[in-house]
């Protein structure tokens, strides 16, 4: 993860962060497809 600019968070090992998040103080809503191959 580090190697495609990643960082750790320092409480949870197994979570990380953008280390250049060019949205940090906005958030996301998507609706998520049941079938992948729907997507592609």
């Amino acid at each position: 993860m580090q190697k495609h600019n990643f960082k750790a968070c320092k409480i949870e090992w197994w979570h990380y962060e953008l280390a250049d998040e060019p949205y940090k103080d906005q958030y996301f809503n998507f609706d998520i497809e049941k079938n992948y191959d729907s997507i592609k």
